[in-house]
């Protein structure tokens, strides 16, 4: 049986959205149900760095489109608008708790307001500041378009560590095989290891 690709296209927009939902639908599950934990962690936050315990800022995939991204606050009011990447000293910014917040990945929580509001997924690219654009161009040129993600190819295999063009080629590979359940199914039993072993992350 022969199918046409305008029959394909409706099929694949149909599947997307499908999944789309069941994603949104399962954040806000587990916002809910992290709700007692999640409310103790920017207690402690605000108190610990006397100001708005989330965080939030301007973020693309590749520099075409923005959205607003929130997690919770791991570093001082006063930190640079950088990559930890390429602060002095991060000591500076990042106390103990800070630490405690990005070494548990539980900073990261409040991304999933942005997978409930559909400027996120689960799985994909991480999202970068606006003014990361070397980056963003590599991106664009590797055709890396997709909605960017909580966690990825890339974050699975070395996180903060893992060189630029070996993060582009991981994200090259999910582009290819994103609609694969078992790739999505590896990516996120990796995540559940690396979160626990608190592996590749460097500030």
């Amino acid at each position: 049986m022969h199918i046409s690709n305008k029959h394909k296209n409706i099929i694949n927009k149909k599947y997307s959205n499908n999944y789309d939902a069941g994603e949104r639908l399962v954040a806000v599950v587990i916002i809910i149900v992290s709700l007692p934990l999640l409310l103790i962690l920017l207690t402690i936050t605000a108190i610990v760095f006397r100001t708005n315990p989330i965080f939030s800022q301007t973020r693309t995939v590749n520099g075409e489109k923005e959205f607003t991204f929130f997690k919770i606050r791991s570093m001082k009011k006063e930190a640079p608008n950088l990559p930890t990447s390429e602060f002095v000293d991060t000591k500076i910014y990042i106390n103990e708790w800070g630490n405690f917040l990005r070494k548990s990945s539980l900073d990261e929580l409040l991304n999933l307001i942005c997978v409930i509001r559909g400027d996120m997924k689960f799985i994909g690219p991480r999202p970068i500041m606006v003014n990361e654009i070397a980056f963003a161009n590599l991106r664009k040129k590797n055709g890396i378009s997709c909605k960017p993600g909580i966690t990825g190819l890339a974050q699975i295999n070395g996180r903060d560590l893992i060189v630029i063009s070996r993060k582009l080629a991981c994200e090259r590979y999910y582009k290819m095989y994103k609609k694969n359940i078992n790739i999505r199914l590896f990516i996120l039993h990796k995540t559940v290891i690396s979160v626990i072993k608190k592996s590749g992350i460097s500030h």
